[in-house]
């Protein structure tokens, strides 16, 4: 099963930029997902949302990748709080998905969602893991550019604004955004999920990220046997 983030700031850093494309991201995550359950023949499900809102596609109904990166990757101007009604409307379904299911829920998750709302996740029985789309630049940390004049564009907006960043400034957004992914990572281990920072498109390296991501899992697994 997996959650799609669809706000516009999963867009907003797309080719020919020197930076994240994060639909390109999501589409290495997607495929791979969907190559991984049909060689252990299974099915994939999938929770997106589009402008009449959150949707559902059980296990067994989903398109193929292809026709599934189209409809779901795509960013659109939605309210800020649909990818909590995305989890909401999993949570709503769950009889659908039995004990043990894989949920991959990918977002770079920017804004927190509320705690209950991933313990209830996590009293599921399902097997839960984050995967948090995030330019590694930009938004993991911020890069050394200080005394210059930086364009900036609003998610879901073409308007440019023009912001002066100095050194000290600069240094203090590194801390910031390293701050917060170790918040954000910190936060997930906690609750007991074990979340896999993806800040590449490249397909081979998500795979790599995704066996180590496994192999962790199952080492996991042996301790807990």
């Amino acid at each position: 099963m997996i959650v799609c983030d669809r706000r516009p700031s999963l867009g907003i850093y797309g080719l020919p930029l020197p930076w994240l494309d994060k639909p390109a991201a999501m589409r290495s995550i997607l495929e791979l997902v969907a190559t991984s359950a049909r060689e252990a023949r299974g099915d994939v499900g999938i929770v997106s949302a589009g402008p009449a809102g959150p949707f559902f596609l059980p296990p067994g109904r989903a398109p193929g990748s292809t026709s599934l990166a189209r409809r779901v990757l795509t960013p659109a101007e939605l309210p800020p709080e649909t990818f909590r009604r995305q989890l909401e409307l999993l949570v709503r379904r769950r009889a659908t998905l039995p004990v043990g299911t894989f949920v991959f829920v990918v977002s770079d998750f920017l804004e927190a969602l509320p705690g209950r709302l991933w313990m209830r996740l996590r009293g599921l029985g399902w097997d839960v893991t984050p995967l948090v789309v995030q330019d590694p630049v930009w938004e993991q940390s911020f890069p050394a550019i200080g005394g210059v004049l930086v364009p900036f564009a609003a998610p879901g907006s073409g308007r440019r604004t023009d912001v002066w960043i100095t050194r000290r400034r600069a240094r203090a957004l590194a801390a910031a955004n390293e701050d917060r992914l170790d918040t954000i990572l910190t936060r997930f281990r906690r609750l007991g999920f074990d979340p896999v920072v993806v800040g590449t498109s490249d397909q081979e390296e998500v795979a790599r990220l995704l066996h180590e991501w496994s192999a962790r899992r199952r080492i996991l697994l042996r301790r807990g046997a």
